[in-house]
């Protein structure tokens, strides 16, 4: 039997520290848990280390490192499908990026967010 767990911390992936920022107190003034990475290769470090911890993953195409937003973004949803995986860019995704990700496209609205983060509330899960 697997016991359920509950994830409540979004994980936020920008390597622009200003947006990073405004995404991360956007999701705290929803009574949010936020995790801010300024890379993505960091953010999987993380994640694989506390996989039932997140609900959701919001990060940016472009970021530093050995990783990008879009293999995370990716990686993340393969191997943790209750996480809920938001992709954002100033430009279209490829459409090999196509599946279980939400795009949303740069410059966002605040209530943009939000809704994309109201829709990746946590599903019901079960873990082993």
């Amino acid at each position: 039997m697997g016991r359920e767990f509950r994830p409540n911390t979004i994980v936020v992936v920008e390597d622009e520290e200003d947006i990073r920022a405004l995404a991360a107190t956007l999701f705290e003034e929803a009574d949010l848990k936020v995790r801010e990475f300024e890379r993505a290769d960091a953010a999987w470090t993380h994640i694989e280390k506390n996989p039932e911890q997140i609900a959701i993953l919001f990060t940016d195409v472009n970021t530093p490192g050995s990783m990008d937003g879009l293999t995370l973004g990716q990686r993340v949803s393969q191997r943790f499908p209750w996480i809920r995986v938001i992709v954002t860019s100033g430009k279209a995704l490829p459409s090999e990026a196509a599946g279980d990700v939400t795009f949303l496209p740069k410059p966002w609205l605040p209530l943009d967010l939000l809704m994309a983060a109201e829709d990746g509330r946590p599903r019901d899960a079960r873990h082993a």
